[in-house]
């Protein structure tokens, strides 16, 4: 870390340390090839999580009586949301059943959730390991809730393959 000032941090660039003084030409290449290695795939997994959050709030913004926490231009893989007439926990213990992983609470933001008026939020995380299916079985596991809720379910025009998939898979 080379420097911590509220809010933000800045972190040392590896490159500018000299721990590659005593090693041998060959370490040293090798080490730079690995750098760029990594970089090329940190890049590809920000690419990936970034194409299914993009993918999730257009989905979950289609379902009718939801509504998505927080709207950046810029965001990391998580995606926070609620559901009318649902409360998070139940939501949350009813994805779980069908092996959707999911947070459900204040996520330790009390005072958000103060100032937004609402109780808690259900907060989906996507990884390098998550697919667009797993999106897909987000989306029904929701539709699914809300039909045991009694809450009129809007049909979405996208076709999912996970509908017929009865993996428990944990996911997210």
């Amino acid at each position: 870390i080379a420097d911590v000032v509220a809010p933000r941090s800045t972190v040392n660039d590896l490159r500018s340390r000299n721990f590659f003084r005593d090693l041998g030409s060959r370490a040293v290449t090798a080490a730079g090839q690995s750098n760029e290695f990594e970089a090329d795939a940190t890049e590809a997994a920000r690419r990936h999580e970034d194409s299914l959050v993009d993918r999730g709030a257009e989905l979950l913004s289609r379902i009718d009586g939801l509504r998505l926490i927080g709207a950046a231009p810029t965001r990391t893989a998580i995606l926070s949301f609620d559901v009318e007439a649902v409360h998070p926990h139940d939501l949350g213990t009813f994805l779980d059943s069908d092996g959707i992983a999911v947070r459900a609470g204040h996520h330790c933001a009390q005072p958000l959730m103060s100032r937004l008026g609402v109780p808690a939020t259900v907060r989906v995380s996507f990884g390098v390991y998550n697919t667009k299916e797993d999106i897909d079985r987000l989306i029904t596991g929701i539709e699914h809730v809300q039909r045991l809720f009694g809450l009129p379910v809007v049909a979405q025009s996208v076709k999912r393959k996970a509908q017929n998939n009865n993996s428990k898979r944990k996911i997210f």
